[in-house]
């Protein structure tokens, strides 16, 4: 496991039990971000656990390798289960959701997107 993956985002730490949270919105965990090349994004596969977030960026990345249509980037961000839950399935192209990769505080990383 890489040791980025361990950081959580300012203010809240990720969680790998919920236990007695009866509420999503104070779960802070992990999530796939998958960049369009037209602006539209894809925010899901919720985790807590940034290994498990890790396994799923890696199967995400794999299917889409050899396809004629690829994401501009696919990276784990940090996230709440609210807003990923809440997140619109068909593309998104709200500026408010997460989007700075889990390991990289810069929006403008260069290792964004790479694993």
């Amino acid at each position: 496991m890489l040791a980025w993956l361990g950081a959580a985002p300012a203010g809240a730490a990720a969680v790998t039990d919920a236990g007695a949270v009866t509420s999503r919105e104070f779960v802070w965990g992990y999530a796939i971000r998958r960049e369009w090349p037209d602006g539209r994004h894809d925010l899901f596969g919720f985790a807590p656990d940034a290994r498990v977030a890790q396994r799923r960026l890696g199967r995400d990345q794999d299917y889409w390798r050899g396809g004629p249509v690829r994401p501009v980037a696919v990276h784990v961000v940090a996230a709440n289960a609210t807003d990923v839950d809440g997140h619109p399935v068909d593309g998104c192209r709200r500026t408010g959701c997460p989007d700075v990769p889990a390991h990289s505080r810069c929006p403008d990383s260069l290792d964004r997107g790479q694993r």
